[in-house]
Protein backbone atom coordinates (compact mmCIF):
# COMPACT_ATOMS: atom_id res chain seq x y z
CA UNK A 1 0.00 0.00 0.00
CA UNK A 2 1.19 3.18 -1.15
CA UNK A 3 0.77 6.46 1.69
CA UNK A 4 0.87 9.75 0.30
CA UNK A 5 2.25 12.38 3.13
CA UNK A 6 0.85 16.02 2.36
CA UNK A 7 3.30 18.67 3.57
CA UNK A 8 1.53 20.50 6.19
CA UNK A 9 -0.13 24.13 5.04
CA UNK A 10 2.30 27.18 5.68
CA UNK A 11 0.59 29.94 5.35
CA UNK A 12 2.19 32.97 4.27
CA UNK A 13 2.20 35.72 7.61
CA UNK A 14 1.27 39.17 7.91
CA UNK A 15 5.18 39.52 9.36
CA UNK A 16 6.47 37.73 6.07
CA UNK A 17 4.48 40.27 3.75
CA UNK A 18 5.51 43.39 5.57
CA UNK A 19 9.16 42.40 5.52
CA UNK A 20 8.79 42.32 1.83
CA UNK A 21 6.91 45.62 1.16
CA UNK A 22 8.66 47.44 3.92
CA UNK A 23 11.38 48.57 1.06
CA UNK A 24 8.19 49.68 -1.05
CA UNK A 25 7.01 52.55 1.10
CA UNK A 26 8.93 55.43 0.06
CA UNK A 27 7.39 54.41 -3.45
CA UNK A 28 3.85 53.85 -2.09
CA UNK A 29 3.51 56.80 -0.41
CA UNK A 30 5.61 59.50 -2.04
CA UNK A 31 5.82 58.23 -6.02
CA UNK A 32 8.66 58.29 -7.98
CA UNK A 33 10.30 54.86 -8.79
CA UNK A 34 10.57 51.81 -7.13
CA UNK A 35 14.00 50.70 -5.63
CA UNK A 36 15.48 47.60 -6.49
CA UNK A 37 14.95 46.52 -2.83
CA UNK A 38 11.26 47.15 -3.50
CA UNK A 39 11.01 44.91 -6.79
CA UNK A 40 13.39 42.37 -5.28
CA UNK A 41 10.53 42.23 -2.30
CA UNK A 42 7.70 42.40 -4.28
CA UNK A 43 9.79 38.90 -6.58
CA UNK A 44 9.99 37.25 -2.59
CA UNK A 45 6.54 37.50 -2.04
CA UNK A 46 5.21 36.33 -5.10
CA UNK A 47 7.94 33.01 -5.01
CA UNK A 48 5.98 32.74 -1.26
CA UNK A 49 3.07 33.05 -1.75
CA UNK A 50 2.48 30.36 -4.74
CA UNK A 51 -0.82 28.81 -3.38
CA UNK A 52 -3.74 30.66 -4.08
CA UNK A 53 -4.70 30.15 -0.28
CA UNK A 54 -1.48 32.33 0.15
CA UNK A 55 -1.76 34.64 -2.43
CA UNK A 56 -5.84 35.64 -0.63
CA UNK A 57 -3.82 35.44 3.08
CA UNK A 58 -1.27 38.58 1.21
CA UNK A 59 -3.57 40.70 0.27
CA UNK A 60 -5.22 40.06 2.82
CA UNK A 61 -2.44 41.84 4.57
CA UNK A 62 -2.44 44.70 2.27
CA UNK A 63 -5.94 45.26 2.74
CA UNK A 64 -5.39 45.65 6.43
CA UNK A 65 -2.60 48.06 5.66
CA UNK A 66 -4.25 50.32 2.59
CA UNK A 67 -5.66 52.96 4.60
CA UNK A 68 -3.36 53.58 7.43
CA UNK A 69 -0.24 55.49 5.94
CA UNK A 70 1.03 56.42 9.81
CA UNK A 71 1.25 52.64 10.52
CA UNK A 72 4.80 53.34 12.01
CA UNK A 73 5.18 49.39 11.50
CA UNK A 74 5.22 49.91 7.70
CA UNK A 75 6.93 54.05 7.67
CA UNK A 76 9.90 52.75 9.40
CA UNK A 77 12.18 50.33 8.02
CA UNK A 78 12.77 47.19 10.07
CA UNK A 79 16.37 46.02 11.11
CA UNK A 80 16.90 43.63 8.79
CA UNK A 81 16.19 46.30 5.89
CA UNK A 82 18.84 49.00 7.26
CA UNK A 83 20.88 50.10 4.44
CA UNK A 84 24.99 49.33 5.28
Amino acid sequence: MVQLMAEPTRAITCDQVDACLVPCMSYLLGGGNPAVACCDGLKNLEGMASPTADKQAACNCVKKYRNTKANAKWMSPSPQHKSP
